[in-house]
């Protein structure tokens, strides 16, 4: 079981005025994550994600960050652990773009 599914796109303000764009398409193992300085990018990418358009996903480079899902559904402090440690060290990382 992969846990819950959904299809949706969100994005969070992180520090030094970097946004990390997430859009999820389905199922966990199908999450998908950027980070990127540029709010042109991400009101871009919201307002053709809501819009139904494909071409969006293609104004930035994306991660499959499916698996920092895999074992939260369990509950297990490890897995809480593992998805908190990988956020901390994906926050040092520079944003990359086309």
């Amino acid at each position: 079981d992969e846990g819950p599914t959904g299809w949706y796109i969100q994005v969070w303000m992180r520090k030094g005025n970097t946004f990390q764009l997430e859009y999820r398409d389905g199922i966990p193992s199908e999450h998908y994550g950027t980070l990127t300085v540029s709010r042109d990018k991400v009101i871009a990418a919201m307002l053709a994600w809501m819009k139904g358009e494909h071409d969006w996903r293609e104004t930035v480079m994306w991660d499959n960050i499916g698996s920092w899902f895999a074992d939260v559904a369990d509950d297990s402090r490890e897995s809480v652990e593992a998805v908190a440690a990988i956020d901390n060290r994906r926050q040092c990382i520079p944003a990359v773009e086309r």
